[in-house]
């Protein structure tokens, strides 16, 4: 049995040096960084990384432009962390579904093709706020009008 250069284990690789590739991967990047290649190719390649970076957000646009339901709801997730409440993964849709497309504010009905940011799009609205403590759960959340949303702020309804 041979002994791994890298990791001193043993293994049974014929005529290799190593034991794995990710032990000779290791070893390589581990010699590069005692005489500074490493950190030297790292400087180099810095500023061409980040001009990729900028034309590819530039062209593909950004993150928030192109999942802003799930950068969304990551922030609720975030608010909710923040505040030491519960939270769990909340899609808007089944929320609607589940109400009915019925406003649990005013009891009108929520028109399914407006848009945000009219007054009469669906939103969701949390029975106890998340700056009241209230948790980010299926439990704690209803179908809302946009409006209505926006004018019960943080209160809760027998507030």
């Amino acid at each position: 049995m041979k002994t791994c250069a890298h990791c001193e284990a043993p293994h049974a690789r014929a005529r290799a040096k190593y034991c794995s590739d990710l032990c000779q991967h290791r070893a390589y990047n581990e010699r590069r960084k005692a005489d500074g290649r490493l950190a030297a190719y790292r400087l180099k390649t810095r500023d061409k990384h980040r001009a990729y970076l900028r034309a590819y957000w530039a062209k593909h646009g950004s993150v928030r432009e192109l999942y802003p339901e799930a950068t969304k709801a990551a922030d609720q997730r975030r608010r909710a962390r923040k505040a030491g409440a519960e939270s769990e993964i909340i899609r808007p849709g089944d929320v609607f579904v589940r109400d009915a497309w019925v406003c649990a504010l005013c009891a009108g009905p929520v028109d399914a093709a407006a848009t945000w940011p009219s007054p009469d799009s669906a939103s969701v609205d949390h029975v106890v706020p998340l700056s009241r403590g209230g948790s980010h759960t299926m439990e704690n959340v209803t179908t809302a009008h946009l409006r209505c949303n926006l004018s019960k702020g943080n209160r809760t309804e027998a507030a």
